[in-house]
């Protein structure tokens, strides 16, 4: 028989929470968190958090996840007898905030692993990065990380309750939209190591100035014994400094500056790029599978991190050909008119979308075309699907949205984009040179 891994049990979590038990059938252990109705539990004793957002509110589904078989519950609203009465053989703990509830759970969860984890944050490459760490780290530890782009206040706590007394490593990114959210997000993650990837050059609404985008991303690195970053980032170095430099360890490199710790040169070939990471004392050349400058930063990120941290250069160049990530996919061809197309055809869902989006900005275009047709997703209502769609292109400031397909053409509506064309299927968008 497989025995599921238990989190915690109700009481624990009456405790952290410091919660209002309204009623409790047992003292049931823990086993998953759900915050969706629509997830089918896949463990013996989850527990369903209803968390209220802007536009929905998980208390509307209390009875679609009973139905699924869920039998502990996590509320706001109080509770009356009509409805405790219409289920039998629950466990109900009633708090002032649910995603606050959810938070100082993970954070008592968190505490019970002392093992090496890496945190990762930015503007742009970070789920990438993750993904590229996470591979080679599993090729020496049984390593734990976000699945897809989890790296929400929201997506970060789920993600750390997959940390199992058998894990030996953990990658976890974490991504902000405004202040005050990576100090709520720090104490769940704890990483022991820190890494930065960059900085966009314009800061996103959520912050008065990419100065304070800066200093509240690098909250992150509260916890860490040493931080990771490249140098030739002068705002980020300067903060860094600042916040960090008598307290943590430094690890810096550059393209450019001879006083970063690792200085990294780079020949670009036809199909692939030589890159050679060189400190005071060793040498180092890799063969890269790819071309373009924001793949070369993102892999040159990880290859210092690991070499600082011990790994023979011998494996780490097989693991360069073996990788097999999502942005392994995703090719950078030349189109006419000197513009740059992003193919990642292979794909269609919103994480890949997400990842390409990102890897887009990196390539910091004037103006950016996206090209989609409709996102055949079950696991989402197309409502919320093309909700969610429209809020990660505003985000990642599209200028024209070309959209192919009866579904995608149905919600226009929802794209607050300068241009917007669509389609009902490909043979229409071809007719239109």
């Amino acid at each position: 028989m497989h025995l599921h891994h238990t989190l915690a049990y109700f009481s624990d979590l009456v405790v952290v929470t410091d919660g209002q038990v309204v009623v409790k059938e047992a003292n049931f252990p823990i086993t998953e968190l759900i915050i969706d109705s629509r997830n089918k539990p896949t463990t013996p004793f989850p527990i369903f958090f209803a968390i209220v957002g802007i536009n929905h509110d998980g208390h509307d589904y209390i009875a679609a996840a009973y139905e699924k078989g869920i039998r502990q519950f996590v509320v706001v609203h109080p509770y009356h007898c009509v409805i405790i009465e219409k289920f039998n053989g629950v466990n109900i703990l009633q708090v002032t905030n649910t995603l606050q509830a959810l938070h100082q759970f993970i954070i008592f969860y968190r505490s019970k692993y002392q093992l090496p984890l890496l945190g990762i944050t930015g503007s742009n490459g970070k789920t990438i990065v993750k993904e590229w760490m996470h591979e080679f780290l599993s090729r020496k530890y049984k390593t734990v990380s976000n699945p897809q782009s989890y790296n929400s206040q929201v997506g970060v706590p789920l993600s750390i309750s997959l940390l199992q007394p058998s894990h030996e490593y953990g990658v976890f990114e974490a991504g902000i939209g405004q202040t005050g959210e990576m100090a709520k997000l720090a104490p769940l993650i704890q990483p022991t190591h820190g890494l930065l990837t960059n900085i966009g050059p314009a800061h996103s609404q959520g912050f008065q100035s990419i100065i304070q985008k800066v200093e509240e991303k690098i909250k992150l690195f509260t916890s860490c014994t040493t931080i990771y970053y490249c140098k030739d980032h002068q705002l980020i170095h300067l903060a860094m400094v600042q916040l960090y430099g008598s307290t943590k360890v430094l690890v810096t490199w550059s393209f450019h500056n001879q006083k970063a710790d690792y200085r990294v040169y780079y020949k670009r070939l036809s199909n692939q790029t030589t890159l050679q990471i060189t400190t005071t004392t060793q040498s180092n050349t890799f063969i890269i599978p790819f071309r373009d400058k924001a793949s070369i930063e993102n892999i040159t990120h990880c290859l210092v991190y690991l070499l600082d941290n011990g790994f023979d250069p011998g494996p780490l160049q097989r693991s360069l050909h073996q990788l097999t990530s999502i942005p392994m996919r995703m090719t950078l061809k030349a189109g006419i008119h000197r513009c740059q197309i992003i193919d990642d055809t292979y794909t269609n869902d919103m994480v890949s979308l997400s990842i390409a989006l990102d890897f887009m900005q990196q390539q910091q275009p004037k103006k950016r075309t996206a090209i989609l047709t409709d996102i055949l997703q079950s696991a989402t209502s197309d409502d919320q699907l093309y909700q969610e769609l429209a809020a990660l292109l505003a985000q990642h400031t599209i200028h024209r949205l070309i959209g192919i397909g009866p579904t995608i053409s149905q919600y226009k509506a929802l794209f607050s984009i300068p241009e917007t064309i669509f389609f009902n299927g490909i043979e229409d968008y071809l007719a239109q040179k």
